[in-house]
């Protein structure tokens, strides 16, 4: 005897029907919809470490892209039955159509599919949803089949509905669908010949007339030879919830995970439990909902579902319910309850003993080591580097950064270079296909890493691209891709002419010298290249800052700001003075791009490099009438580059500028006010309020010069800046 049940991937109220239609029918034999190759894994269901949400991972061995998901829930259907096919000592076998075909032959089918104009209706129980004006298909599941407690009656009913709908919509079934259900009738008809006598056939609803159709041997035979074939492997695999949203692999999407749980542990809630959980999520996030509140929504939800013709509340219907009470229809609170209620996001475990390749076994043994394990929630992670853990931790995110795997991603901490760095680690069950992916290239992630690294270096012909990397490969402790790099820089960068490419190089060749103290590494040969292309910036002239336009001007201000912050880390005052001597080129040079020119200005006036008299010389030159408004505009606009708060501090800038503007005629002064104007059009609000405030209350008083204080012993002041920085990590 056959007993076909039909079902929906993850569907609570099918999962349900289906234990008690088990418990009650006894089989001696269950064949389930799934990759048949993976029929071994089934015997690890109940393991102790086995926890759903969990997927059965299937790829090809020499292929590893061409890969499959299989989720599992606790409230799928599949699962229950692997379940109670284990517990009750009951042969279950996947009687899909093997993934060794399926794999092997897909492009073929989708290629036949496309030449005959194959069109799939999205969701064929549409056509019985608006016969009765529900919303969609899933509306009418959830409510004929889902929330349905008859095992007896309902999977009668489904089979005769999906029958009606198939002899309907005979153009839905597709060539890959009239395969795997030829395949399925074998697997029925074998096992038959095999005796078993009480057989239950556990699939997705639409696969049930199909796998009872009276189609001869002979035709399946036909239908099924010449498939060509390729070696498959198979794992388990942790999964989330979140994932089983999408249609990905074989399950379908479904909506909310999280529901699908509840109406799957409570199928007799009216609401009352799930709107008291929101409440609870609300409250913990400092909302004021009484129990008042939860009895109200409770009332709508249900006379929403009478309004609305249904015969149960859906999610819909709590959520709008909520949104009206909870928050006077403000849907901001189903943002704050989507994942831990909606969603419900858990992350799955799988035993240890799963089959893996050593790569991935590599990678799990250094997660356990190092105490980084995957979680469902991204988590931020800050290390100190001086500590040995963290400091293998930061080597082992850095190497996953080379083999492109964004599990841990890095975040912006305050002095790069510093014994600090901040780490986001975000969890998806991709990474473990990635992994696998990547294990062509080494059994550990260390020789992944390694040789990853080394084909991107073999393609890099550019400073930027080489730095880039060797930027990447430091910290990631791989000193011998470190040697190939340098020594790969030394020689592109001899030949280079490129300064502004120099320029961008200096910030990340500083922060790997940085990091050679912070991770007790010595990169002298990466100091040499470091040395060389600051001298050949600074002793290069002016060139690449002139005959550029404006946005050029802003990018070489930008190259310049972080090559002269990244020369600062360094503390090596032969640098910091070569660097002061090309900020005076490029602040006294008269072809210089006037922004640059009034940006240098202000840099060596900060560090007060130039006096207050030299730095109205400068002024004075620029906004002589024998240059172009533009010209003006330009060098004021480089000086007070997003800086409108050094006027408001600086008193003998304030008198300089307000000097010039008071030295201009009526008419120069019309001329300048929309070159003033753009130049504080970038400041901020506050910043403008705070200039208008000073100019309304500044007395006008002579310029000065910083005066030396007789009373600081200066000798004995440099004694303390040595422990200064090294509080500072500097």
């Amino acid at each position: 005897m056959i007993n076909y049940f039909g079902i929906r991937h993850h569907g609570p109220g099918s999962c349900r029907n289906v234990k008690k239609a088990l418990e009650n029918l006894k089989p001696d034999l269950i064949l389930l919809e799934g990759p048949e190759e993976a029929s071994e894994l089934v015997k690890m269901v109940l393991h102790p470490e086995m926890n759903p949400p969990v997927a059965i991972l299937a790829f090809q061995s020499d292929k590893v892209d061409n890969a499959s998901f299989f989720p599992f829930a606790e409230f799928s259907p599949e699962w229950q039955t692997l379940c109670y096919a284990i517990k009750n000592d009951v042969d279950c076998k996947f009687f899909d159509l093997p993934l060794s075909y399926m794999m092997a032959n897909k492009e073929e089918i989708k290629d036949y599919e496309q030449n005959i104009d194959f069109v799939r209706v999205a969701d064929p129980f549409d056509l019985l949803a608006n016969i009765e004006k529900l919303p969609n298909g899933e509306s009418w599941w959830d409510t004929h089949v889902e929330r349905a407690a008859n095992p007896d009656f309902i999977f009668p009913a489904v089979e005769m509905a999906v029958t009606e709908l198939r002899s309907n919509l005979s153009q839905n079934t597709s060539k890959l669908d009239k395969i795997r259900e030829a395949w399925m009738r074998r697997c029925v008809r074998n096992a038959e010949k095999d005796g078993y006598q009480n057989i239950a056939v556990v699939c997705g609803a639409w696969h049930v007339p199909g796998i009872k159709a009276n189609i001869p041997q002979k035709a399946d035979t036909e239908l099924l030879k010449g498939l060509k074939k390729v070696k498959i492997e198979v794992t388990w695999i942790p999964w989330t919830h979140s994932r089983l949203m999408q249609k990905s692999g074989y399950g379908a999407g479904i909506e909310y995970p999280g529901w699908y749980k509840h109406i799957y542990e409570h199928p007799n809630d009216d609401g009352t439990f799930w709107i008291t959980k929101a409440a609870k999520i609300l409250r913990e996030k400092h909302l004021d909902i009484s129990v008042a509140h939860v009895i109200d929504a409770v009332k709508m939800s249900n006379a929403l579902t009478k309004i609305r013709n249904l015969k149960v509340p859906s999610p819909k219907e709590f959520n709008d319910a909520m949104v009206s009470v909870f928050s006077q229809g403000d849907d901001y609170i189903l943002r704050l309850l989507r994942n831990k209620l909606l969603i419900d996001n858990q992350l799955g475990q799988v035993p240890k003993e799963v089959p893996k390749v050593p790569l991935l076994a590599d990678f799990e043994k250094t997660q356990k080591r190092l105490k980084v394990s995957f979680t469902k929630e991204s988590k931020e992670l800050t290390l100190d580097l001086r500590k040995p853990l963290d400091l293998e931790r930061s080597t082992f995110f850095y190497r996953l950064k080379l083999m492109k795997l964004n599990w841990a991603k890095q975040l912006k901490t305050e002095g790069k270079g510093t014994f600090k760095e901040s780490w986001n680690l975000a969890y998806k069950p991709e990474f473990n296909l990635q992994i696998i992916e990547m294990a062509i290239f080494g059994n550990t992630v260390e020789e992944a890493a390694y040789t990853l690294a080394k084909t991107t270096a073999d393609k890099a012909n550019k400073i930027s691209e080489i730095t880039n990397l060797l930027d990447d490969v430091v910290p990631a402790d791989l000193p011998k891709m470190a040697e190939y790099l340098t020594q790969k820089l030394d020689s592109v960068s001899i030949v280079s002419t490129d300064i502004t490419e120099m320029m961008d190089a200096v910030p990340k060749l500083s922060n790997i010298v940085l990091y050679g103290n912070v991770r007790n590494k010595n990169y002298t040969e990466i100091s040499q290249i470091l040395y060389s292309f600051i001298v050949r910036i600074t002793t290069g002239g002016t060139e690449p800052c002139e005959k550029i336009d404006e946005e050029q001007a802003t990018e070489i201000i930008e190259k310049i700001t972080q090559m002269d912050m990244s020369i600062g880390s360094l503390n090596d005052n032969y640098y910091i003075s070569l660097m002061n001597r090309y900020l005076t080129q490029l602040r006294t040079s008269k072809n210089v791009n006037p922004m640059i020119s009034g940006f240098a200005s202000r840099m060596l006036y900060d560090k007060t490099k130039i006096t207050t008299t030299e730095m109205l010389t400068s002024m004075s030159f620029y906004t002589s009438t024998a240059n172009k408004p533009n010209e003006i505009a330009y060098w004021f606009e480089g000086f007070f580059r997003k800086s409108g708060t050094i006027l408001l501090l600086d008193d003998n800038l304030w008198t300089m500028l307000n000097t010039w503007i008071q030295s201009l005629d009526y008419e120069k002064f019309i001329e300048f006010l929309p070159i003033m104007r753009r130049t504080f059009s970038s400041y901020s609000s506050s910043e403008k309020e705070k200039l208008a405030q000073k100019a309304r209350t500044f007395e006008t008083t002579k310029m000065s010069e910083p005066k030396t204080d007789e009373n600081i012993n200066y000798e004995d002041a440099q004694k303390v800046i040595p422990l200064i920085k090294k509080f500072l990590g500097l």
